[in-house]
């Protein structure tokens, strides 16, 4: 058995047989989906001699979090909720459209739009109409992992970017937009060390966050 395998069910074995309290206590008002009988993992990440697994639960945005030691063997460190996060550029216009947009550009976007076009979220269609041109970059489209990582990882990309973000912000308006869906009991919040904050300066942009909090009542 691999690595990573071994990693996958020893995680597994503590949302079937909870062996931290904080494990029986959160599955007591939340269900992990399951697939082929077992709970369905969200991502894996392993690094620096540790792992983290993150699962999905139903009718929510955020994760239950499993962290695991690899060394001297795998075993379940602690159990905690990891916020659901997004981080990406977002540029809209609504007076110019998306060709010119993309023309001051040389990076590709993860999703673009022009004014007047149906909407689409999520991959459907909508009856309402886009009410400007614009489009989103991200570096990284997972909603597990830290948050803070994921705004490094897209501050650094754009830094070597600045002369267009420039442009841009001289015809569009230009934002960092941060979404974080936290469960409402369990709220991590967001930290950003100077370094990030003096990346972030560098940077012609304006920083919008939505914290999102939701989820059912912990019991008694």
């Amino acid at each position: 058995m691999t690595l990573e395998a071994r990693v996958r069910a020893t995680a597994i074995q503590e949302v079937v047989q909870p062996t931290f309290g904080v494990t029986e206590q959160l599955l007591a008002v939340h269900t992990i989906p399951t697939g082929q009988g077992q709970p369905c993992i969200a991502d894996v990440e392993m690094r620096d001699g540790e792992a983290r697994v993150y699962f999905s639960l139903d009718n929510e945005a955020y994760y239950l979090l499993i962290y695991l030691d690899l060394v001297p063997d795998v075993q379940v460190r602690c159990v905690e909720i990891s916020a659901a996060t997004s981080v990406r550029l977002v540029v809209r216009s609504e007076t110019h459209p998306l060709a010119l947009l993309l023309s001051l550009i040389t990076f590709h976007p993860t999703t673009q739009w022009d004014k007047g076009q149906p909407r689409v979220i999520c991959g459907r269609q909508l009856s309402s109409l886009n009410s400007n041109s614009g489009f989103y970059y991200q570096v990284s489209g997972k909603k597990t992992g830290e948050v803070e990582a994921k705004l490094r990882q897209l501050v650094d990309n754009l830094i070597p970017r600045k002369v267009e973000l420039q442009r841009l912000v001289e015809i569009a308006e230009v934002d960092i937009s941060v979404g974080y869906h936290g469960y409402a009991f369990w709220m991590g919040g967001i930290h950003l060390e100077n370094a990030a904050m003096q990346a972030l300066a560098e940077l012609p942009v304006s920083l919008d966050m939505d914290l999102y909090a939701n989820g059912p009542d912990l019991p008694a």
